[in-house]
């Protein structure tokens, strides 16, 4: 028994050593099962972080394409937003213009009616003139005869002024009664035509029969081209009156003493003209230049212009528009050809610079209207209305339109222009077919 005793005792340690292999080898088994889940399971979780790398690339870019959309939709939002204020500007510039033109028209509601008042004030529309004997008074309009031409009213003298309608007439180009009042652009009304030296503001030149007249309204921005102006043509063949439409002093240039400056503020070219270069002033000279102070004489040879004129007998010319710059008729625009100084036209502008021979302007200031000022229209009708045969445009000496428009300093003077236009076109229709672009030709070259 104590034998079979000792040889249990020795194999307890070999059952525990087996039962130890035994729990060994289950939890290696089960260390490995739980290593190929756990290997399973990462494979698992590296694909689901690839899958979720992937999802999150893709939402990035996603997420840049869509800042960068709504980027570009705020940067069109801004546009549209800086497109909406400026027609915001617009609008209110648009709102402001109309404004001006309701006062513009307003205004000129007011200077039509007061025009119209005046007129019948000096031409009553039944007034009856007292009857005298035929021989002591040619002249007879409407079956009412004139008591003496010399001092008529009211009479228009067919030779003067043949088929004028609207405008009182005078014989010897008194168009006017010494009492008229000239209406103005913006209303008032300007003192009656005067040319005594208290209203002219400068000496008072003796003209010549060889010299030239050059009449420009000038003001204070039109400084540097009027002083290019005197010092290009001079003033020993050249009269200078210059009608100083505005505050400006001319003080400062050394050729002050030497020209005529006539002070009456923002009229109209034609205006001053109308009032200031009368019939009998034109005669002393032997051409009138009517110019603008945008003008740009730089190209111009006045000797060699004025030598074109005597030599081809011009009546009436205007150089021509240098290419490139302002224009208002196509036919105006220099065109240059080798041996020509320039063309035979039937059409001049009337600005910014016209040129008359002395007698040919005798007829053109029949056509000026003291309240059309701004000039439009006139130039479609100088030609047919005084016959001229030898009207220019001088190719080889061209001129700059700088287009300021300072001289009426007005911001409705455009469509008051066309107004006046419209107004002359309707005056003239009887006898006058005003030209166009259309009806505007060149006959040959000189």
């Amino acid at each position: 028994m104590a034998f079979g005793s000792e040889k249990a005792l020795m194999l307890v340690p070999f059952f525990f050593l087996v039962l130890l292999i035994i729990y060994a080898g289950w939890w290696k088994t089960y260390y490995d099962s739980q290593l190929v889940l756990a290997e399973g399971l990462g494979l698992e979780l590296s694909k689901k972080l690839d899958d979720y790398k992937l999802t999150i690339h893709e939402l990035q870019l996603h997420y840049n394409k869509t800042i960068s959309e709504k980027h570009h939709e705020i940067v069109e939002l801004k546009e549209q937003i800086k497109k909406v204020h400026e027609q915001g500007n617009a609008m209110s510039e648009i709102n402001k213009d109309f404004k001006t033109q309701v006062d513009g028209l307003k205004n000129f509601g007011r200077l039509l009616e007061k025009a119209t008042q005046d007129l019948k004030e000096v031409h009553p529309e039944k007034e009856e003139l007292p009857s005298v004997e035929q021989k002591d008074c040619p002249v007879v309009v409407e079956e009412k005869v004139c008591p003496d031409p010399e001092k008529c009213e009211v009479c228009p003298e067919p030779q003067t002024c043949p088929g004028l309608q609207d405008s009182v007439c005078r014989p010897k180009d008194k168009r006017f009664p010494d009492n008229f009042e000239f209406p103005t652009p913006d209303g008032r009304n300007a003192p009656p035509l005067s040319l005594e030296p208290s209203n002219l503001y400068g000496p008072q030149p003796t003209p010549r029969m060889d010299k030239h007249l050059v009449a420009v309204p000038v003001g204070n921005k039109a400084k540097p081209v009027v002083d290019k102006w005197v010092r290009k043509f001079g003033t020993n063949d050249f009269t200078f009156v210059f009608f100083v439409y505005d505050d400006s002093d001319w003080n400062e240039f050394d050729w002050h003493s030497k020209v005529v400056f006539i002070r009456y503020p923002k009229q109209g070219k034609y205006w001053y003209i109308k009032h200031f270069i009368s019939v009998d002033i034109a005669r002393a000279y032997k051409t009138v230049w009517l110019g603008d102070d945008d003008v740009d004489v730089e190209h111009i040879d006045p000797t060699a212009v004025l030598e074109a004129i005597e030599k081809n007998g011009i009546q009436m010319c205007q150089p021509a528009h240098a290419p490139g710059h302002r224009f208002s008729h196509p036919i105006t625009v220099q065109q240059n050809q080798e041996g020509s100084v320039g063309r035979w036209v039937n059409f001049c502008e009337i600005g910014p610079l016209l040129i008359f021979s002395s007698k040919a302007y005798e007829c053109a200031y029949t056509l000026i209207q003291p309240d059309l000022p701004q000039g439009w229209g006139y130039d479609l009708m100088f030609t047919e209305y005084c016959q001229f045969d030898k009207v220019a445009i001088v190719d080889k000496y061209p001129i700059i339109h700088l287009n300021y428009k300072t001289a009426l300093g007005a911001p409705d003077a455009g469509w008051l222009s066309m107004e006046e236009m419209g107004t002359a076109f309707r005056r003239y229709r009887p006898i006058i077919h005003p030209l166009d672009q259309s009806t505007q030709r060149v006959y040959g070259r000189f």
